[in-house]
């Protein structure tokens, strides 16, 4: 599960209790079904503003919420999303996990996108698992991610506006040169 901020410094807001509240219903579904106990990871660092590691407050939140707190582990170094693969990946391994264990993130559905694209980039096979929005947050998520995902491909992105930008040039200079009829 990725991190998204605490409210007080140290209280779960509705955004990260989405998260936390989707892998929960997806923990419950899994051992109904499988009768396998799935781990759940709580990954986040502690920022400036944060009296604890975003990491240990979600473990806190599901742990009142039911799951055992053996089925838990706390990730609280990472400050990005990149670094929450990361780190979690290496919790997995230094638990028993291997490169074939089935994994899934827990973000938010506006973040999924984004998410996996990095979990690809550091070849971690996981499935993402989009936890709702809530409305009055999408406008300003899904700008933030847009801005991401360009950031993250800035080449890609120059490249297609220099090439656009040329077409455009080189029609507009054609349409001055064609004689008017």
């Amino acid at each position: 599960m990725l991190g998204s901020g605490l409210i007080d410094g140290y209280k779960v807001g509705r955004l990260l209790g989405n998260r936390i509240n989707t892998a929960i219903d997806f923990y419950h579904k899994q051992l109904q079904t499988t009768h396998k106990r799935a781990k759940l990871i709580f990954s986040g660092g502690q920022g400036a503003d944060e009296k604890l590691p975003e990491g240990k407050a979600m473990q806190q939140y599901a742990i009142d919420h039911g799951v055992p707190e053996a089925d838990t582990l706390v990730e609280d170094r990472s400050v990005n999303t990149k670094q929450n693969m990361q780190f979690s990946e290496q919790i997995i391994r230094n638990d028993g996990g291997s490169d074939t264990s089935k994994k899934i993130f827990v973000t938010n559905n506006y973040h999924t996108l984004r998410a996996g694209i990095l979990a690809h980039q550091l070849k971690i096979a996981a499935y993402g698992l989009g936890a709702p929005t809530p409305f009055y947050f999408l406008p300003n998520a899904v700008i933030r991610e847009y801005l991401a995902l360009f950031v993250m491909h800035k080449k890609f992105h120059l490249t297609v506006f220099i090439l656009m930008l040329a077409l455009s040039i080189t029609l507009a200079i054609g349409a001055l040169l064609v004689p008017k009829p």
